[in-house]
């Protein structure tokens, strides 16, 4: 039986997807990184002989090619920088489950030529986008038109986010986005414009802020919606509306400065660390206005899940072993575009809301 490849198997979201696949899979599993040592004390710590270790840097191509004639499928569990390692993995055969919320390295393995492609790719993999694109899939089904989607995020910031997840928030505060507004571009400033979102139903709703989430042109992209919009919220209201001042003061422009950059950066680890009353939980709230029949409809819909970086592990592992288990046609594919949110109702609780 072919192996599964984990990259980044030894951090916190690589844990949550080795961990699950142990569960539902019967495959061997190899932990893919750098670091040697990491490796070992992640194999010392799970005591499990399906798991093994192979030194792997998806940026070293000597690392990995021709060494992977094992591995049947693998799973991204780092955000990367470029699409190397993945087009290798599809051109080859591998299949291969993405967690990256970089829309720009989605669309770049998304524009690869399909003759090329020999393996089921599944991007946008985890909670958001993950079950966020799943979510509005399911309330677009309702509707005969969709007519405005916001897509709302809120994160705990007691979860322990590694560098990748630290730098996704960091660098996407630095830069102007797009939205998509009534079929045109309409250019956004990050932590701007500011949303009330009743991500709980008990108790008060909370400020979120437009962000660059790739739900927002996996939307647009695959359900041909012209109307989204996506926002971020922190469970820690200090450090959010902190996010928010700097955001009007233009303070990060000044990080395309690389030791600025570094510092809030760090700054932003500690911070995670150090936050009070935070938890690790998160919410995805989905609000959707559109027509049924001659009927004006607006539906709101909110997924709750206990830890953000080990579901999307989970998620991703699930994936995986669907993607094995399924004969899928050979290309790069949405999450949204091969599954339905039912399918990953273990790894969530959803609440409607009239």
């Amino acid at each position: 039986m072919d192996a599964i490849l984990v990259i980044g198997g030894y951090g916190d979201v690589g844990k949550g997807a080795v961990e699950e696949l142990l569960k539902i899979t019967k495959n061997p599993i190899v932990i893919g990184g750098r670091s040697e040592k990491k490796g070992a004390a992640f194999l010392s710590k799970i005591k499990n002989p399906r798991v093994t270790f192979q030194k792997i840097d998806i940026y070293d191509e000597s690392s990995y090619v021709d060494t992977l004639a094992h591995i049947s499928l693998a799973v991204m569990c780092l955000g990367p920088k470029t699409i190397d390692f993945a087009a290798y993995c599809l051109e080859t055969g591998i299949h291969y489950v993405d967690i990256s919320a970089s829309h720009q390295i989605m669309r770049a393995l998304g524009d690869l030529p399909s003759a090329k492609v020999l393996g089921t790719g599944v991007l946008g993999v985890g909670i958001c986008p993950g079950l966020s694109t799943l979510l509005v899939k399911e309330l677009g089904a309702t509707m005969d038109e969709v007519t405005q989607t916001d897509i709302s995020l809120l994160l705990g910031m007691g979860d322990a986010y590694g560098r990748d997840a630290l730098e996704w928030l960091v660098d996407n505060l630095v830069h102007p986005f797009y939205w998509t507004i009534n079929g045109t571009l309409k250019k956004q400033a990050p932590f701007i414009e500011r949303r009330t979102i009743p991500f709980k139903k008990e108790g008060k709703a909370q400020s979120a802020y437009a962000f660059n989430l790739a739900d927002q042109q996996i939307v647009t992209d695959t359900m041909h919606q012209s109307n989204v919009a996506a926002f971020l919220s922190l469970d820690d209201s200090f450090m959010l509306s902190a996010l928010h001042f700097l955001a009007t003061i233009r303070f990060f422009k000044l990080l395309k400065h690389r030791k600025l950059y570094d510092f809030v950066l760090k700054i932003a680890g500690s911070s995670a660390l150090s936050s009070k009353n935070a938890s690790s939980a998160f919410s995805i709230h989905v609000k959707m206005k559109g027509k049924k029949g001659h009927q004006t409809v607006l539906l709101e819909k909110v997924l709750h899940g206990k830890n953000s970086s080990e579901d999307t592990g989970k998620i991703a592992a699930y994936t995986a072993s669907k993607v094995l288990r399924k004969t899928n046609k050979a290309g790069v594919y949405y999450l949204n575009e091969l599954f339905t949110l039912q399918e990953f109702s273990e790894y969530y609780e959803k609440e409607s809301r009239k």
